[in-house]
C-alpha cells in the first residue's frame, strides 16, 4: 500500500499491474491487510475535506480520484473492516480524445501585434 503521509498503518501490501490489450485499459490494483474502511465511510473517501484523521485534509483521495478521471479512468475501494482493503484504478491505454489543448503550432514565434508577456504602456 502506498502511504499518504504515514496514514497506513502496520500491514502487508500487494500492488500489481493487469493490462487488458483486447478492452484497453490498464488497471494498477493495490492491496493492503489493514484496518480496513467502515462502509459507511467508503461512499464518501473520494470526497474532497473528507477525513478521519485529526492532522488529516482530506485531499489526497479527492485529487486521485480527479487525476484519475481526467484521463478517463475510474477508481474504486472495496473494503472490509479489520480485513483491508483494495483500491482499483483502470486507465484508458488508448484515450478517446487527447487529455491536451496543445497544439504544435502554438511553439512558433508570434508574429507583430502579438508578443507574449508585454503589458501595453499606460
Amino acid at each position: 500500500m502506498v502511504r499518504e503521509g504515514g496514514a497506513a498503518g502496520p500491514s502487508h501490501s500487494h500492488a500489481h499491474e493487469a493490462p487488458d490489450p483486447i478492452g484497453g485499459t490498464l488497471e494498477v490494483i493495490v492491496s493492503d491487510t489493514g484496518c480496513g474502511i467502515d462502509p459507511a465511510f467508503q461512499e464518501r473517501i473520494f470526497e474532497p475535506f473528507v477525513t478521519t484523521r485529526e492532522d488529516g485534509t482530506g485531499l489526497g483521495l479527492s485529487i486521485s480520484a480527479e487525476i484519475v478521471r481526467k484521463h478517463g479512468g475510474t477508481i474504486t475501494v472495496d473494503s472490509t473492516p479489520g480485513a483491508g482493503s483494495t483500491f482499483t484504478v483502470s486507465l484508458p491505454l488508448f484515450p478517446s480524445q487527447p487529455q491536451s489543448n496543445w497544439d504544435w503550432d502554438d511553439r512558433r514565434e508570434p508574429g507583430p501585434g502579438h508578443a507574449q508577456g508585454q503589458v501595453p504602456d499606460g
